[in-house]
């Protein structure tokens, strides 16, 4: 291996020391030398390190701030439920957009008024490249009772991955632990994001708890050739294995409920019946993923909707299914095609732990909106369920 090849491979351990691999990657080249080259070089990476440390330092903060949060929060005494909402809430990037403009301001506007509904919000493409939109729904969270977050891990450096995941857990209990992990493959656009799966322990009660996985897998492009799409699946595929055994580390010996929610970019149904990919994701997570703490994953949108898998993209208008239902944020090439790519996953432990889902409470919402140049929140339809804890059921180790 070159020596350079080297440098960049333990450049990824720290900022400090990524810039003294730098220093000497330069002493081999000309970048030490006054040409407008060099100066654009060094601008461009004291402005990339500048973005790192500022989002360190917000990371910090915010660490303790959680840390403060738990210190003084105090658990509700009685039975209760605990409303979950997932959500593709689809703030991409500044200047990207599918149409003539994705109006992400105005639509994070109209998401405030639904975040007071739930107690952990799951939410992905809420990214943090150039955008200030997650902090802005971070503080707004906070003054509705969020006490607590999750963010996605930030690309390595050096690494041709630029784009964070942009995941995101809410929480109005704590958060006593959260990992991520970035996965191996990716294709397309995709290989320039850092796509991953992180992981949040909340704590329900003084004795209770539940896993709370997120993602946001590789996407297959309908506009895309075959063979690119090919690769794309395959890279999908891939993710799906360290997504399951992921969840196997993170909970292998932890009695606690698992639910893993997300934008799995998995089409559910293909040519009238169950696709040959979604019985590969319950079959890779039912052999990978499954401890001999918990039961089977189950996917608890299918069970709530009578073994049927509700359209949670690309809808079409009840009235004329000729007709897409969305058209300012959908992507013209995915228009009418009623995919079910989002998911809520339950995996229950053996033993009642006083934390149990409650039956028929998965749902679809829409969240529709009126008198806006848009007329839903995002691209996609959120999904929702309810969790029941019982404190005066068996206690639980926090393990």
């Amino acid at each position: 291996m070159h020596w350079s090849n080297k440098l960049r491979g333990f450049a990824r351990a720290s900022p400090a020391l990524s810039t003294m691999c730098w220093l000497m990657f330069a002493q081999e080249t000309t970048l030490l030398s006054p040409t407008p080259f060099s100066f654009l070089f060094w601008t461009l990476l004291m402005a990339f390190y500048g973005v790192h440390f500022k989002n360190y330092r917000s990371h910090l903060s915010a660490q303790s701030e959680a840390s403060l949060a738990r210190k003084h929060f105090r658990f509700p005494r009685t039975s209760k439920e605990v409303r979950v909402l997932s959500y593709n809430i689809f703030l991409r990037p500044p200047f990207v957009k599918n149409n003539f403009d994705d109006l992400k301001n105005e639509r994070l506007d109209a998401f405030f008024d639904e975040i007071h509904n739930f107690d952990i919000v799951i939410l992905q493409e809420c990214f943090q490249l150039a955008n200030s939109r997650p902090q802005r729904l971070i503080q707004h969270a906070k003054k509705a009772g969020f006490a607590f977050h999750a963010m996605s891990a930030e690309p390595a450096l050096l690494s041709v991955q630029f784009i964070d995941a942009g995941l995101l857990i809410l929480s109005r209990y704590p958060i006593v632990e959260h990992d991520a992990f970035i996965y191996t493959a990716g294709n397309q656009i995709d290989a320039y994001a850092a796509k991953q799966i992180i992981h949040a322990l909340i704590q329900l009660n003084d004795e209770h708890f539940v896993h709370v996985f997120t993602t946001h897998m590789q996407a297959s492009y309908y506009d895309s050739s075959p063979e690119h799409n090919l690769r794309n699946d395959k890279a999908r595929l891939h993710q799906v294995k360290e997504m399951a055994l992921f969840v196997r580390r993170k909970c292998f010996d932890s009695p606690h409920p698992i639910l893993i929610a997300g934008d799995l970019n998995i089409e559910a149904v293909g040519n009238g019946q169950e696709s040959a990919e979604y019985q590969y994701l319950m079959h890779t997570l039912n052999t990978l993923a499954t401890t001999s703490l918990h039961g089977p994953a189950i996917d608890i949108l299918k069970q709530d909707y009578n073994g049927q898998h509700p359209t949670t993209y690309a809808d079409v208008d009840p009235v004329d299914p000729c007709r897409p239902r969305e058209t300012v944020l959908t992507h013209t090439a995915d228009h009418c095609r009623q995919l079910c790519i989002d998911y809520m996953l339950f995996m229950e432990p053996h033993v009642n732990n006083g934390v149990r889902r409650k039956s028929g409470s998965t749902k679809v919402l829409e969240f529709f909106v009126a008198g806006k140049p848009f007329s839903q929140i995002s691209d996609h339809y959120a999904l929702s369920t309810t969790l029941l804890v019982t404190p005066d059921e068996p206690t639980a180790r926090l393990t």
